[in-house]
């Protein structure tokens, strides 16, 4: 609070020399320090909103001096004529109050991602709508305006501080659509490292069970070694073969490795959350997909039922996969304990509720439904507050 003070003390300061050229500059510049130094703001995003706030006070000044001027005052009154400046300060300040209050109120109300890299190109314009505004002071100060000269000047300043409006606009819309853009690029990364850690797991288990194959030609080896008297060779080669082995037990969920993997994780997350996994897979029901599908399908219709099962009450969790060879369907039943009613969109889809987030989740899960051709439908039941996400694939 006191670098605002100290500096608004010396801008004002710097005010009483009447030089507009360096009051607007220091204006955009101690606005620019403050930003760096109190607020989370990358470098472009700070010279581009000080030079909008530069460009609202430069154009809300010449308003109120233009609407001054309508009552028969000279342009320049505000400097010799105290009521006059008082006046058009009043004016100027509730006028660059309400624009400021609009642009943090309606464009800067949610929190937007990293800055793109055509941020450049938006700030030029609020700095060069400073730049035309000193030289209407400049031609209002210099001669008499008529009417129609007064008119044009309002039309014009009026003009600029819209055009300003729709570039701040339309720097916010490209700067969430690239945070969006990032976060979709995350969500493909992890959906190929996901699949390449399923098929590790699968090559493991394959590894495994020839192991398991094998142990009867192990024993036999031992065996041998034991007959020889070469305690030495036993202990060696037992050290060698629980090198290879491993303690877990894989268990067999379904037919297809990669889905059988993603829910053993799911499985063993959901017993150290406590959360209740049932999962019923019948065959034939992956075949018409690839595995990169299938681990982004399963991994996140999964996880999402994870997370919003761990947040509620019940902490349940039921999957059902069903071929339906009469109807030629795979049908996919997810049902997940939910406390807190998902907030439906605009699209009949559900946003997502974890903070921060887009929900690139749910947009992969459809993205892999509308590949397949298939129909899929998600509701809310209040009363047993649960999730349904239900999907429907054509064979």
């Amino acid at each position: 609070m006191l670098q605002f003070f100290l500096l608004y003390g010396l801008l004002g300061g710097i005010a009483q020399w009447k030089l507009p050229i360096l009051n607007t500059v220091c204006f955009f510049t101690g606005n620019v320090l403050l930003f760096r130094l109190n607020y989370v703001t990358s470098r472009h995003g700070a010279i581009l909103h000080c030079a909008f706030l530069s460009a609202a006070m430069c154009i809300t000044e010449i308003a109120s001096v233009l609407l001054v001027t309508a009552w028969g005052y000279r342009f320049d009154a505000y400097i010799h004529d105290l009521p006059i400046m008082v006046a058009v300060a009043v004016i100027s300040k509730l006028l660059y109050l309400a624009v400021s209050l609009l642009g943090a109120r309606c464009l800067f109300s949610k929190t937007a991602g990293a800055s793109p890299r055509l941020t450049p190109l938006f700030y030029v314009f609020p700095l060069l709508s400073v730049v035309l505004c000193i030289i209407i002071v400049s031609i209002g100060i210099s001669g008499h305006m008529n009417d129609s000269t007064r008119l044009l000047m309002v039309m014009n300043t009026l003009v600029l501080l819209a055009a300003n409006v729709i570039v701040l606009i339309l720097y916010h819309h490209l700067q969430k659509t690239h945070a969006e853009q990032l976060a979709l690029e995350l969500s493909l990364q992890r959906e190929e490292a996901d699949t390449a850690y399923y098929q590790a797991l699968q090559e493991q288990s394959e590894n495994q069970r020839i192991l398991i194959h094998d142990i009867e030609n192990h024993l036999h080896t031992i065996e041998s070694l034991a007959a020889s008297g070469s305690c030495s060779a036993i202990a060696d080669y037992l050290a060698r073969l629980e090198e290879t082995l491993t303690p877990a037990q894989q268990v067999r969920l379904c037919s297809d490795p990669i889905v059988n993997m993603i829910l053993l994780r799911t499985r063993e997350d959901c017993q150290n959350k406590q959360i209740r996994f049932h999962c019923d897979i019948r065959e034939h029901c992956f075949s018409f997909m690839d595995a990169p599908s299938l681990t982004t399908f399963y991994s996140n219709l999964l996880s999402n039922a994870v997370e919003a099962a761990d947040r509620s009450a019940q902490r349940m969790i039921e999957l059902s996969v069903i071929y339906h060879p009469e109807q030629q369907i795979v049908l996919v039943s997810m049902e997940n304990s939910c406390d807190i009613a998902p907030i439906p969109d605009t699209h009949g889809q559900f946003r997502t509720n974890k903070p921060g987030s887009h929900g690139m989740g749910l947009k992969s899960i459809q993205r892999v439904v509308d590949k397949y051709g298939g129909i899929a439908s998600m509701y809310y039941n209040a009363s047993q507050k649960q999730f349904h996400h239900i999907v429907q694939f054509p064979l």
